[in-house]
């Protein structure tokens, strides 16, 4: 969750940034003097000023899930601290009221929300690509890469086969940019140790990219001649390319499943609330 915690230069304060900490919250402490929580500092958000400015507070905790407070009780209270808690309760209610509830019930989607959306694109673009990729290499190349030249004929390319692959991939290929430069784009403000798993699968699918139409589309134009006759090769040549295709797909599969779970990654996480 993202928690926003006040009063958290105190005990109890302190003991909740910590717990916080250890179950993987992501943490904004909201304080007056930020000195106690340096030993904290490469692990939160630190926001600076008062608790009893209703627009500051308000901006804070914008886009979290929780607020908590560290502020103890002190028995018996004073009145000069039943005062002091009587108008930060008032202006902590000011703003969870303007975010919960906007006029006519209409609520903004946030980052969070928006990143973690174009995330479970990108999660089941790179998954379903993931297992096709493994299918096509493991039982599709290894039918027509078992026995060159002779299992050429069964490679799945050309007016004689049915189906064209492409058209599966490519339209798997758009759900996958769509949702890895979604996401980029919308969590592009976000922590760089958050960023990062947003960047991998945008990498991994560029170097896909360029290495189709350099690396394999020459293969296959070369591998379909053969099969098909219309270029002649040694069984000693065709052997090597075949032997060459299948490191190469193997490479391809890595860097899918690399995308894969850089997506799983950033959506298992908290989504951070600001940069760093």
């Amino acid at each position: 969750m993202k928690l926003v915690i006040l009063g958290a230069t105190g005990g109890t304060g302190l003991e909740i940034v910590g717990r916080s900490i250890e179950r993987g919250h992501c943490v904004t402490t909201f304080v007056r003097s930020p000195e106690r929580l340096k030993r904290f500092q490469d692990r939160i958000t630190i926001q600076q000023g008062d608790v009893l400015n209703a627009d500051v507070l308000g901006r804070v905790i914008q886009d979290h899930d929780a607020v908590v407070s560290g502020f103890g009780p002190r028995v018996p209270i004073s009145k000069q601290d039943a005062n002091l808690l009587q108008r930060f309760g008032g202006t902590l209610r000011k703003p969870i009221w303007c975010e919960r509830e906007a006029p006519g019930g209409n609520h903004t989607m946030s980052r969070a929300q928006l990143t973690r959306g174009f995330l479970w694109f990108s999660v089941l673009g790179w998954g379903i690509g993931l297992g096709a990729k493994l299918f096509d290499l493991i039982v599709v190349a290894g039918a027509w890469g078992a026995a060159p030249p002779t299992s050429l004929g069964l490679m799945p390319y050309g007016p004689r086969y049915p189906i064209n692959p492409g058209d599966f991939f490519q339209p798997l290929s758009a759900l996958m940019v769509v949702g890895i430069l979604g996401a980029l784009i919308s969590g592009w403000k976000t922590r760089l140790e958050y960023r990062i798993w947003l960047w991998v699968p945008v990498i991994s699918f560029l170097i896909i990219w360029i290495l189709t139409p350099t690396v394999f589309w020459p293969m296959i134009h070369e591998l379909y001649g053969a099969g098909s006759g219309e270029i002649a090769r040694s069984d000693a040549e065709l052997i090597a390319l075949v032997r060459r295709w299948m490191i190469w797909d193997w490479l391809r599969v890595a860097l899918i499943a690399t995308g894969f779970l850089s997506s799983v990654r950033a959506l298992s996480i908290s989504f951070p609330s600001s940069d760093r």
